[in-house]
């Protein structure tokens, strides 16, 4: 278990294991989030760099967008069953992605190469970067927020 505050959270959270979180915020409200498994994390990863060989996509040239885009898409596929875009706002998460329209790779992705989420970009767009494979340890390492924070110790709620 570790825990730990700090500005991005302007609270505390405590981390049992690596897969669940729970963030206590100023207002006393308690929020649950469950990290994706590595299994998930690994398959996105792959199928991200074989979608942009075969696209001839790029990722992105800051490392941490394509991280983080990785990660959502690997936390829709343990909690949904599929990889629902990460980067769009759904009233139903679980009815979009029963749906399937934006399921990665996405419809606007497959028929004019438009990534909403940055992951794949043509070689023309300006963030684009010159990789079509990314290391799964950038990925924990880019996401991994633990190591950065010590706890307030006189910080509590109420």
């Amino acid at each position: 278990m570790s825990v730990f505050c700090g500005q991005i959270y302007s609270g505390c959270a405590f981390n049992f294991g690596d897969l669940i979180k729970f963030h206590f915020y100023r207002n006393n409200v308690l929020v649950l989030s469950v990290e994706p498994s590595d299994k998930s994390i690994e398959i996105m990863r792959k199928f991200s760099e074989q979608y942009a060989r075969k696209s001839g996509t790029y990722f992105c040239s800051d490392k941490g967008v394509t991280a983080v885009v990785i990660k959502g898409l690997a936390d829709h596929k343990d909690s949904l069953g599929a990889p629902l875009c990460p980067c769009r706002h759904y009233d139903d998460k679980a009815a979009e992605a029963a749906q399937g329209f934006w399921n990665c790779p996405c419809v606007p992705m497959r028929e004019r190469k438009e990534c909403h989420c940055m992951l794949f970009l043509t070689p023309d767009n300006d963030f684009a970067g010159n990789e079509q494979t990314y290391f799964d340890y950038v990925i924990s390492s880019s996401l991994n927020f633990n190591a950065t924070f010590s706890c307030i110790a006189d910080y509590h709620l109420g």
